[in-house]
């Protein structure tokens, strides 16, 4: 599709199954088509379109939700937020949930998933160099909740373009 002679490409996953190196020849004939076609790239790979997009445009139910540059999407408050996954012990199964709010009282949107709860964190507003004291922050938390037996295992995320389109289709939500 590359060496057509069409100025308009179209690629659909074209990294997906596609070992490391060879994803890297992929985008590099992408830059290099780039420079004299416009290429549509369609990705849920936040790393594929950084590298490779200038616009990212957002499909809602078959529609087209919104097109922003990188710079717009990173400067959402998905950029700062992070997921926190955390697996809850044994005993404190029914009241995880309350110990997590109680930790971390701005946690928005639930989702408990087989032994799994899954919440949203706001970043700082503001600068990015408050970044440090928020992880900080965060980490303090978990280790709270791991002290007392509420967790017993936990996992965290920043928040990426999958989680937009999730929170888009009403899948976030508890």
């Amino acid at each position: 599709a590359l060496s057509s002679p069409s100025d308009v490409i179209l690629l659909d996953e074209p990294s997906a199954g596609v070992d490391p190196e060879g994803q890297i020849r992929i985008a590099n004939c992408i830059r290099k088509a780039s420079k004299t076609k416009s290429i549509v790239l369609c990705s849920h790979a936040m790393e594929e379109c950084e590298s490779l997009c200038s616009r990212v445009a957002l499909l809602h139910s078959g529609h087209l939700s919104s097109v922003q540059t990188l710079e717009q999407l990173k400067c959402s408050s998905y950029d700062r937020a992070l997921r926190l996954s955390v697996k809850p012990g044994d005993t404190h199964k029914g009241g995880a949930a309350d110990a997590l709010w109680e930790v971390f009282p701005g946690a928005e949107r639930v989702k408990a998933s087989s032994d799994w709860i899954q919440v949203r964190l706001a970043g700082p507003e503001g600068e990015r160099s408050d970044r440090p004291g928020f992880f900080g922050g965060v980490f303090k938390g978990v280790q709270e909740l791991i002290r007392r037996g509420v967790i017993t295992d936990f996992r965290i995320s920043e928040m990426g373009i999958e989680d937009i389109l999730l929170e888009e289709e009403g899948e976030w939500g508890a």
